[in-house]
């Protein structure tokens, strides 16, 4: 028995598998926040089990109205029983309401986010291992699958569920019409035509009764969905605020990293530019933009990575975390650009340099007075240039330095 029950245990870890793009962004910075399920999937299983609800006492209690309705038609208990019936549907239904928002809610709260990390896993506020998921761990996820129709990292069954549950409740409406007609026809007397058209009167009455409950009982989940996301928000907020914070400085971390990325493409062709057209004013102004959004981007960058990596020091979680793949990645996304840039503005200095020399020697060999003033003012132009860029270079070089 145990055997088997490892076996099995055996073949569920070999299911868990990580689709490509999401096993991708956890091997390059070892972190993934996935949303599972949303304040939307709440609402719509609430209407889908209600739904199912509806589909499973709708010939009973049809049942109910029609024989009650037949046999106390010349009484005047039949208006209190209606009055009664509508009551007491309608409490069972707010009462289903009320204990299915708070089921759904625990377990949304409790399972709203998966976290993954290069080894582990946490659902429920249970750390497992991603190649050794505890049987415990599967059951949860097994559970969850169940209520919220969402198998994990797959696209959600509860539309279809509720529109199929919705078409099986009207089906049993117009089915029951037939089977009425057909016994009214079956029995071919006046006494069962009768009950015929009394059974299809009541019916009717039932149908339309159950179609106005269901309209304000639909109008009361939206009132009551509506308060639900507002705790829930409230409550995914105090409970999953720590990873929320550090999957938004990630996303903030990797912006950075693209921006500069960009940036420097933009240097670099401004650069190329500037080499060209003999470092005019307005290429070099350019060019001092350009760096300066680096510095800013680059500022922002390691202003973020030093807070998530407190965050991630700090965390009572901080032993699913690889230290090792942080650091790499927060050098691939921040220092190889920064480095690259720093090589690049640095080759351009030097060339600066070297272009201010070349104007110094030709002030000194020169006798014609208005050449050397024009070159003067070329070389003053240069050297604020070259001193604008070694500024820039420096605050360059900083970040580099925190960050390695």
């Amino acid at each position: 028995m145990q055997l088997t029950k490892n076996k099995e245990l055996e073949e569920k870890n070999l299911d868990f598998s990580l689709p490509s793009h999401i096993k991708e962004e956890v091997n390059n910075k070892w972190f993934y926040l996935y949303e599972w399920i949303s304040p939307k999937d709440v609402k719509m299983s609430i209407e889908r089990d209600f739904l199912n609800l509806l589909n499973v006492l709708w010939i009973p209690l049809a049942i109910i109205i029609i024989v009650f309705g037949i046999v106390f038609l010349d009484s005047t208990f039949i208006f209190l029983f209606y009055l009664k019936f509508v009551f007491v549907v309608f409490l069972i239904l707010l009462s289903f309401l009320f204990f299915s928002s708070l089921r759904k809610s625990y377990l949304f709260s409790k399972n709203a986010f998966l976290v993954l990390t290069d080894k582990y896993l946490l659902l429920n506020w249970k750390v497992s291992q991603i190649d050794k998921v505890n049987e415990e761990l599967w059951k949860d996820i097994n559970m969850i699958s169940k209520v919220f129709e969402e198998n994990i990292f797959s696209v959600s069954r509860m539309d279809k569920s509720k529109n199929e549950l919705y078409k099986k409740v009207l089906s049993k409406l117009y089915k029951w019409y037939e089977r009425i007609f057909k016994i009214m026809l079956k029995w071919n007397s006046k006494n069962m035509v009768w009950f015929g058209l009394l059974a299809w009167i009541f019916y009717t009455f039932y149908a339309i009764l159950m179609c106005v409950i269901y309209f304000i009982w639909i109008s009361f989940v939206w009132i009551v969905w509506i308060f639900i996301t507002w705790i829930n928000e409230l409550i995914l907020y105090k409970l999953w605020h720590e990873f929320t914070v550090i999957n938004s400085l990630f996303l903030e971390i990797w912006r950075s990293s693209d921006s500069i990325k960009m940036e420097k493409d933009n240097l670099l062709n401004n650069l190329e530019n500037a080499k060209k057209n003999d470092w005019k004013d307005w290429l070099l102004t350019n060019i001092n933009d350009w760096i300066t959004n680096i510095n800013n981007s680059a500022n922002v960058a390691i202003n973020d990575s030093t807070i998530l990596k407190e965050k991630l020091e700090k965390s009572k979680h901080k032993e699913m975390f690889n230290f090792w793949i942080y650091n790499n990645w927060i050098k691939k996304q921040v220092l190889e650009p920064l480095n690259e840039i720093y090589n690049l503005v640095k080759t351009n200095l030097d060339i600066l340099v070297q272009t201010k020399d070349t104007v110094g020697k030709q002030i000194l060999q020169t006798s014609d007075e208005s050449y050397k003033w024009v070159l003067n003012a070329q070389k003053v132009r240069l050297e604020m240039r070259i001193e604008e860029l070694k500024k820039h270079l420096d605050l360059i070089k900083v970040y580099i330095t925190k960050i390695s």
